[in-house]
């Protein structure tokens, strides 16, 4: 069966397997919940993926860079 299959189905869905994330594009998408259960209880909902550069003044900030060295980064087209 393709995995497709799996947002269907209603043993993944009574799993808690199936979980719908929030988008800033999109609107939102359905997908896989934490796979992993302990004493057979489902842990948070990860977190969608980030848009592309969602992060990337934090990440360069963090790894030292200066403002405007991230503002020329992101002007130049080399980050997004």
């Amino acid at each position: 069966r393709p995995v497709s299959d799996m947002f269907e189905h209603e043993q993944a869905k009574a799993m808690g397997y199936v979980a719908d994330y929030p988008h800033a594009k999109i609107g939102g998408y359905r997908g896989a919940a934490r796979p992993i259960t302990f004493d057979c209880e489902i842990g948070e909902t990860p977190l969608p993926a980030p848009a592309l550069g969602e992060h990337s003044r934090e990440l360069l900030a963090r790894y030292g860079y200066a403002q405007n060295e991230i503002n020329a980064l992101i002007a130049s087209g080399a980050v997004q």
